[in-house]
């Protein structure tokens, strides 16, 4: 849907027609980093089910292997690992990719036009409940501020982090 552009009248104070278009500008940018942010969280949605696909793949692949008697897998491991894809997949979207997607929305939340250390965002994410299980919470936090840099929507300085958003466009 295409926005009609209002056009005042030509005897209106020029002061308020740039206010007005600048409200209006700012309006759409700030709209435009929300869609990028919501974007950043569905690109990650969507290489984790690539990565659940291509896992299926190798387990499909494993089976015709052991069909045809060339297995590496015990029957066990086999069970184990397509019992844990059943699990994954079962949990659905929102639960398989809430972890990334809660965390990506903390880190927009809270890097701000500050600069923040990644000691100091793993200190914050720990201290608002996020349980990075057995993986390094650093390395968790420094590849989601990663995807966020590459979106456009976080920048590093040295070896800290800040938003951009409150940068002009």
């Amino acid at each position: 849907m295409q926005e009609k552009i209002h056009r005042p009248n030509p005897s209106s104070n020029t002061m308020d027609l740039r206010l007005s278009i600048e409200k209006r500008l700012l309006a759409f940018r700030v709209e435009r980093r929300r869609l990028q942010a919501r974007i950043a969280v569905i690109m990650e949605i969507e290489k984790e089910y690539e990565q659940l696909l291509t896992e299926a793949n190798q387990m499909n692949l494993s089976q015709k292997n052991e069909e045809a008697g060339n297995s590496n897998q015990s029957p066990l491991e086999r069970r184990q690992w397509s019992q844990k894809l059943s699990e994954t997949l079962k949990q659905g979207e929102e639960e398989e990719a809430s972890t990334n997607a809660k965390l990506k929305e903390f880190l927009l939340s809270n890097v701000g036009a500050e600069a923040m250390a990644l000691d100091e965002l793993v200190s914050l994410a720990l201290n608002h409940g996020f349980n990075f299980g057995t993986k390094s919470a650093a390395r968790v936090l420094h590849f989601n501020l990663l995807n966020l840099k590459n979106s456009g929507l976080l920048e590093k300085e040295g070896e800290k982090w800040k938003s951009t958003r409150n940068q002009t466009a």
